[in-house]
């Protein structure tokens, strides 16, 4: 009896890796993007609470979301319909006895047992910014210059996203897995992102944000170099003014003097 039970269950045993591999890898961001949809999202990216169909009725008011829908169904329609009927009309001929079928068959089969670095080599080349034909073609007829557009200005909103987050966290100590966490963006798209638009990386960015910070704090004068260092979350004052002097050229101390000598100088 227990041996027909081990028997019964060994076939679902055996799928169970596939199943909990499915559920974690796409049921659960399902679920979550699901839950995310009827969600009020903060512009750092953080979740505040639900907020009902509000995005949806969003969305819905926008006219390039209609444009990409349309887009999406024409492109799934055709390539289904064309993959379809292509692939049962070749294994129709495929199927059929003809001298040398054991070649084509072999050179139809052939692509598909290719590895995966192989084809990522070959895509990296078609869809390659300088020379890759894909990227001709896509200039040709105008489309690659709208794309550029749209990208351009998703690239806006999302630098200044994060750059009201950097000013918002001034006085604290961010790290770039930090940063990109709660602004749900790749590290390599955050530093690119940011030696694009300001020529730096995002932690040099934060620390010159600092920087321009304690400048101002020094010029008010309210506040000594120690409470400053403190105030925008620098681990020492020694630190802090190694990044000062990093940054302007000068200490925080020679900086002060700087302000002062100037400011005896217009009267």
């Amino acid at each position: 009896m227990k041996k027909r039970t081990l028997v019964k269950i060994q076939p679902y045993v055996w799928l169970l890796p596939s199943v909990i591999l499915m559920v974690t890898m796409i049921l659960i961001p399902i679920i979550s993007v699901f839950k995310i949809s009827f969600s009020e999202v903060g512009r750092s990216g953080i979740v505040r609470g639900l907020n009902g169909v509000q995005n949806y009725l969003e969305i819905f008011e926008e006219p390039v979301f209609w444009h990409t829908l349309q887009n999406t169904i024409i492109w799934t329609v055709v390539v289904f319909g064309v993959s379809t009927v292509f692939g049962f009309v070749l294994a129709m001929v495929l199927n059929q006895e003809f001298h040398g079928r054991k070649f084509v068959r072999a050179v139809v089969i052939f692509p598909w047992a290719t590895a995966l670095v192989i084809q990522s080599v070959i895509w990296k080349y078609i869809i390659n910014a300088d020379y890759g034909s894909l990227n001709v073609f896509l200039k040709k007829i105008g489309l690659i210059d709208i794309l550029k557009s749209n990208k351009s200005k998703s690239d806006a909103e999302i630098f200044d996203r994060i750059t009201d987050y950097l000013t918002a966290h001034l006085n604290t100590s961010l790290t770039i897995e930090q940063i990109c966490k709660d602004n749900l963006i790749g590290r390599s798209q955050l530093q690119k992102l940011f030696k694009y638009r300001r020529g730096l990386g995002v932690i040099e960015y934060f620390s010159l944000l600092k920087i321009n910070a304690a400048k101002e704090m020094i010029r008010t004068n309210n506040l000594n170099f120690t409470q400053i260092s403190e105030q925008l979350g620098f681990s020492s004052i020694h630190y802090f003014s190694r990044k000062f002097k990093q940054i302007t050229g000068m200490t925080p101390s020679e900086y002060a003097l700087s302000i002062k000598a100037l400011a005896e100088g217009q009267f």
